[in-house]
């Protein structure tokens, strides 16, 4: 390794002797300025647009688990199901009182319009019809509460079924078959689908009013992916501990392979600024070393550059080249001439 460094340290030595003879034939572009945007990238966390965790909301004893981790479950999916004797009971005793007390009710009815009837005709009096009429408030008064408790016993039965509220996957299961659940208790989690997931960032206050303008924002992923997230929101308060601003950048598809708690790069545009640009190819890469073959009166010189960053083909230049300045486009011709020029000297 050591003799090839040296090897290329003498090309960069003799690379600047005299090429006139053959610099002319070489395609050369001239070193322009020219607005590039100016980005800040921060650390994203992947979220899941929709997760949550499911807890127990009526007490028994699990008699089966339908599902496990990462397993995918449709909406309204059975998860799992409780020993349901007490709730089953108690739903037959409400549903037996509700029975009773609709009976009541209707005949409560029956009397009073009987005896509004006989009071309209004067065969009675006004004394027997107001009791006719209590009796009527009272009986649907209780076909309310019984009413009330049915539907109590009946929501309590139902959750001893417990069933997925969205299409996902399961990330974590909080119970066993045979366990005796209580109310409140955690049964599982999940995510929903992968064909909508958001990105979290904390934007530094410096940044916010940058944020709020923003329209996109570029999401470079694991493997140098990039994705733009269009749908934004800013929160509106900072941090209490960080001062830091929430941004939330969404996106709708399931084609990258993206699992909620990975991390990503979230970039911000934060202005445009003219800097130095040539064609990506006409850098060449040795180790740690960057260059650009230029053109100067006739000779090819191997200058050494400062990179930036690359975007659409074009390399930024921070520092080694100047307006005006020309280079060659093709590294491979100017090694190639310099090769020549040598053999003929």
């Amino acid at each position: 390794m050591f003799r090839n460094y040296l090897g290329f340290v003498f090309f960069i030595v003799t690379s600047s002797l005299s090429l006139s003879a053959t610099a002319q034939d070489l395609a050369t572009t001239t070193v322009e300025a020219e607005p590039f945007k100016q980005m800040v990238y921060l650390d994203g966390i992947v979220e899941a647009v929709q997760q949550a965790t499911l807890f127990a909301q009526t007490s028994g004893r699990v008699i089966k688990l339908g599902y496990d981790v990462d397993d995918f479950v449709k909406k309204g999916s059975v998860i799992a199901r409780l020993r349901n004797t007490e709730q089953k009971a108690r739903f037959n005793q409400a549903k037996a009182g509700r029975d009773a007390a609709k009976a009541e009710a209707q005949k409560a009815r029956l009397e009073y319009k009987r005896v509004s009837g006989l009071f309209a005709k004067k065969l009675v009096s006004a004394s027997l019809k107001d009791k006719a009429e209590a009796a009527l408030k009272s009986a649907e008064a209780a076909l309310n509460g019984a009413n009330a408790r049915f539907d109590e016993a009946q929501e309590q039965l139902d959750h001893t079924v417990i069933r997925a509220p969205f299409s996902g996957t399961l990330t974590k299961r909080h119970i066993e078959l045979g366990e005796t659940l209580q109310m409140g208790q955690p049964v599982v989690s999940g995510v929903s689908e992968q064909n909508a997931l958001r990105f979290n960032v904390q934007i530094p206050q410096r940044l916010i009013e940058t944020a709020r303008k923003l329209a996109s924002v570029d999401v470079i992923l694991h493997d140098g992916r990039h994705i733009t997230a269009d749908q934004i929101t800013v929160f509106p308060t900072a941090d209490s501990k960080t001062h830091s601003f929430q941004l939330r950048a969404q996106v709708f598809s399931d084609q990258y392979r993206l699992y909620p708690g990975m991390f990503v790069k979230i970039g911000l545009e934060t202005g445009l600024k003219s800097q130095l640009s040539v064609p990506a190819s006409s850098v060449i890469h040795r180790s740690e070393l960057n260059a650009v073959y230029v053109l100067d009166n006739g000779r090819v010189l191997l200058r050494q550059v400062r990179l930036g960053p690359a975007l659409n083909g074009r390399q930024v230049i921070l520092s080694g080249l100047q307006v005006g300045e020309k280079i060659v486009t093709l590294p491979n011709q100017a090694a190639i001439a310099i090769k020549a020029q040598l053999q003929g000297e």
